[in-house]
Parts: C-alpha cells; structure tokens; sequence
C-alpha cells in the first residue's frame, strides 16, 4: 500500500508543474517555505526549493563537452568553467549611473525587468555601502527545474548561454519595501557571473570543513591528511589542465607525460570524485550541525541539498535519465559488477548504492525534521560508506585493464579513481593505499591486478562494506577470470543498511528474537493484518459513498509566497 501510495504521488507531481511550467520570470521565487511539494529529484522529494543547486551538473556537462575536443581551445574553454562556473548562483554586478545615496543591506528585495521587459525577482547579494557606483544582484529561483534561472552566462561558449531572463542592460531596479528606484548599466555577457563553481567546492574545503564550528568532518580530514592539501582537488585537477605535477605529502600525480586523452579523463572524473564527492558530505554535515542547534528548516534544506549535489538535474524526477554526477557512477559502474538493483544481483536498471542511498536519504530526511540528530547522523555515515563503492569499483575494473592495457585514457581513468579512494583506503590499511597507488598511479609502470584487488579488500570491513556490495567484474561468460567477488568469510562489519528489503522506510532493524517470539510476533502481524483490511475496507466504502455527493476541489499545492532565507 505505501508503495503503491508513493507511485501515485510521484506520477502526479509532473501533471502538477506542466501546468506552471512557463510561469512569467517575476514568480522566481528565493524559497517558498510552506510549498507543499517540490519536483522530485530521482524520487527523492525535497522540502525545500533547490533547483539552482541541482543544476551545478550543467557546469560539469559543458566542462565535459570542451574536453572532448581534444584542443587547446577546447582546454581553455573548460577550465574557465571549472573555475568561473555558468549556470549556479547567477548573480548581476551592475554599474550606478549615480553613487548610492545611502547604505542598502543585503538581501534587500528588488523588482528589475530582462531584455524583453519582464519582471523578475532580485536579492541584494552584498550590502551596498554608501557612495558605492556598483551593486551586486542575486536572481530570483523558480521552483521548476527546467526554467529554475533562465540567466546562465559565465563562461559558457555564446551558444550554451541563456540570457532571456537576464537583468535589461541599462534600466532601473525597483525597491520592493519603498519603490525607490535605482538607474544602473551594465554588459549582459560580461557583468554576469556566478558563485557557485566546481573549483570552489574545494577550495572552500578548509574553510568548510576543517576549520569551522564541529569541524573537522572525519571524511575531510582524512584526505586532507593524506594529499596534506586542504584543497587536494583543486590542485589535482590544476595540475591536469596545466601537465604539470601536484605537490602532495602522498599520491602524487605528474601530468607532463599525458595528452589531452589522459589528462581530460582526470580533469573530468577528478572534478566530480573529488570536488563534489566531498562537498555532499560537506552538505549532510550542514544538515546536522543545524538539527543540533534546533534550526530544522535549514538542516532539512541542507540535506535537500546534498542530495541534489550527488544527483544533479540531469537525472531528472526518476533518476532514469542519464547524468554526470555520483548518481550516474553508481549506476554506470554496477553493469560492470552486477550490482544493479534493489538486491544488488542484476547487470542493468539502478544501481543498488542509489535504492540505498535513496532510502537512506529519505530516512536521514525525516530524522532532521523530527530533531532526531544522532540518528541522522548514524544515517549520514551509512550513506558516506556506500559512496565509496562506485569510487571502488571504477578503480578495479581499471585496474583489470591497466593489466594488459597500455592505453593513456585507460591508465588515467585508472589513476583517478584510484586517487578519489586513497585517503580512505590509506585510513583503513595504509600498506593497502601503498599497493594500490604504485599500480595505478599516473605513469605506473607496470599494473598487478591481483595485488591491487587483494589490498582493496583487505580493508572493506572497516569501510563497513560488503563483498557482495563490490561484486566482481562480469563478461559476457561470466566473471572474468582473478575478478569474482570476494567472500567476508563470515566477518560481520556491522552495515545492514545494504540489505535492501524494499522497505522505503529505511527500518533495517533486526531485532535478534528468539523462534517462540518470532512465531508470536508473526501471529500478531497476521491478525493485525485482518483487521487492518477490515478498517481499510470500511473507510473505503464510506469514502465511496461520500464521494458519490460531493467532489473535493480543494487544490494539491497551496500557492504561498513567503521566502525561506536559507542561501
């Protein structure tokens, strides 16, 4: 029943929004806090509005498209939108044509219009001192993905940009407390910018993560003291784009050797593996200090938000389209390992680690908004141990092909996904991190696989992940050969949350009953089962019977324009 309830709702929320898919500019909303239901991403429903979030994959999926020219230009291209960004967090620096009269504080609301004179909604995004000649302004999110910031410059190629919904180039803004109005200009191309970039997210981590209240963030911090660089991706990927060295206390990479073909494939899978792998965690972390001090509307929008940076838009409301975020991953590398699937035993559909992480993400949910913080947090572990796994899996299947293979992308592939998991892998074995990385390094002569598979499980108790979670690299015949999935000869790790039962609830729990209590238990829930159908039958027929004289009218989503002042 709560399945087929969950189908239903997740069917009808499309139908909902096609009906305000082209609502005017002005109805771009910063948040509205007592909407009743968002789009779904890949069927996850957040609670709070995190369109602009969920769109950070379009920087990846623009950054991927220049690297795949295999040019000078095509480099350039991409890593100014690695560092510049186009397409989150767009804000509008604009030019005074009078210095300002008095001071405006930030997140002062205004009215301006776009090219084609439409209204839309602006936020002061730094407060605007006295005598200033430029002010800067944060654009209105609509709740609809699709049209969530129809102003996307940065440094996208002319033809990737939207600018319909940009601020007109030379008008006026319009107070929204006192109708004051201000006269500005600006370029549209130029004075477009955003804040929100996949380099940020790293360099940001020492910031975030390290050296900030309940800090430092166990996941961080391992990496942190492995590379002995806070901001470890950001120099990996740096590297890549200049074929030059990284400088780490641990796992280096020296890109001089490397074409556009093994370079690209460590800039590409590095800016995902490394920068928004951690800025997830970095988000459920958020999530958690803000339950812990009672703020739970901004810890279940900083959870919202960790999901929307493991998913992206791309995956849309199921999940089942293609994607260029950690969602993606999962579900790439479980038809390499036949981990696919709600039991993890099939080699297509979702891959396990997303119905996991999908249930655990709902669970951790609904733990923050009933302030049950120890328990988000027990689920916020869970959902760090199965992040690893695709990380895992990529680097073994690489690993399997380094072998034999002499292939630059081949071995850079490889390299990255071995460097995304060696903080960890060291944490847990450090002689283990030491295998792994002399075999699949960047520039390793030589690849073991054996060697490398047999490091890699010796830690997987104490990543608490399973065998049978990693699985083994499957052919057309079978397992290929040295590549089965390895046996926990009985070792309990102590994570049954991998035991996907179909329960959507998260509830796992195993409660170690002996037979005489299981056999009452089982009475119980069959009786109890009687009865339920007896009561459901009832209200049916009378819900029935009422709704044969009167049809509810009454509206799904309760239109409101409050606004959250969660950024």
């Amino acid at each position: 029943m709560a399945r087929l309830s969950s189908l239903f709702l997740l069917a009808s929320v499309p139908q909902a929004y096609a009906n305000v898919a082209k609502a005017s500019l002005r109805a771009a909303n910063t948040t509205l806090s007592r909407k009743l239901s968002y789009e779904p991403i890949a069927n996850y429903i957040p609670t709070s509005l995190v369109t602009d979030i969920n769109a950070i994959d379009l920087d990846q999926k623009f950054l991927e498209q220049e690297l795949r020219k295999e040019t000078s230009s095509g480099d350039f291209n991409a890593k100014a939108i690695y560092q510049l960004g186009g397409n989150s967090k767009t804000i509008a620096r604009v030019n005074l044509l009078t210095p300002l009269g008095q001071q405006i504080p930030e997140g002062t609301e205004f009215l301006g219009l776009t090219e084609s004179n439409e209204e839309i909604n602006l936020t002061l995004f730094r407060t605007g001192e006295m005598g200033t000649s430029q002010l800067q302004f944060k654009y209105g999110i609509s709740s609809v993905q699709e049209y969530y910031n129809q102003c996307r410059v940065g440094a996208l190629q002319p033809l990737d940009r939207k600018t319909t919904g940009c601020l007109n180039s030379f008008s006026t803004v319009k107070r929204k407390d006192n109708n004051s109005e201000i006269r500005y200009s600006y370029s549209i191309t130029e004075g477009n910018y955003n804040d929100r970039t996949l380099q940020g997210f790293s360099q940001r981590l020492e910031q975030t993560e390290l050296d900030c209240p309940n800090c430092p963030h166990k996941d961080a911090k391992m990496f942190t003291d492995y590379y002995g660089q806070s901001d470890y991706g950001d120099k990996w990927i740096m590297a890549a784009f200049d074929g030059q060295s990284t400088e780490f206390s641990n796992g280096n990479a020296n890109f001089q050797q490397w074409g556009y073909s093994g370079r690209g494939e460590c800039i590409k899978k590095g800016t995902v593996y490394f920068n928004v792998f951690m800025f997830v965690l970095r988000e459920f972390e958020g999530s958690l200090d803000n339950c812990s001090n009672n703020k739970v509307e901004n810890g279940k929008n900083r959870w919202d938000r960790g999901v929307a940076y493991y998913t992206g838009s791309a995956e849309k409301g199921t999940g089942s389209d293609s994607g260029y975020l950690l969602h993606e991953l999962a579900d790439k590398r479980c038809r390499d390992f036949k981990t696919c699937g709600l039991n993890g035993d099939l080699d297509s559909s979702t891959s396990q680690v997303n119905h996991d992480f999908l249930r655990l993400s709902r669970q951790g949910q609904g733990q923050i908004g009933e302030g049950k913080c120890e328990d988000a947090r027990k689920t916020k572990e869970s959902i760090a141990d199965i992040m690893y796994i695709p990380l895992i899996q990529g680097a073994l299947r690489y690993a399997h092909i380094m072998e034999n293979s002499d292939v630059e992308k081949d071995k850079a592939e490889g390299a990255v996904f071995a460097a995304a998991v060696l903080p960890r892998i060291h944490a847990a074995n450090p002689m283990a991190a030491t295998t792994i990385y002399s075999n699949m390094r960047v520039g390793a002569s030589s690849t073991n696989f054996g060697a490398v598979k047999e490091a890699f499980e010796s830690t997987y108790k104490d990543m608490n992940i399973r065998c049978d979670q990693i699985g083994g690299i499957v052919t057309s015949d079978g397992y290929a050969g040295g590549a089965s999935p390895c046996n926990d000869k009985g070792n309990d790790n102590g994570n049954d949350d991998g035991n996907d039962n179909g329960n959507d609830d998260g509830n796992d729990d195993s409660n170690g009953n002996d037979d005489d209590s299981n056999q009452g238990f089982l009475l119980g829930t069959v009786l109890g089962s009687i009865a339920g159908v007896l009561f459901l039958g009832g209200i049916c027929s009378m819900m029935f019977i009422r709704g044969r004289n009167k049809i509810d009218e009454t509206p799904v989503f309760e239109p409101n324009t409050s606004e959250q002042t969660i950024d």
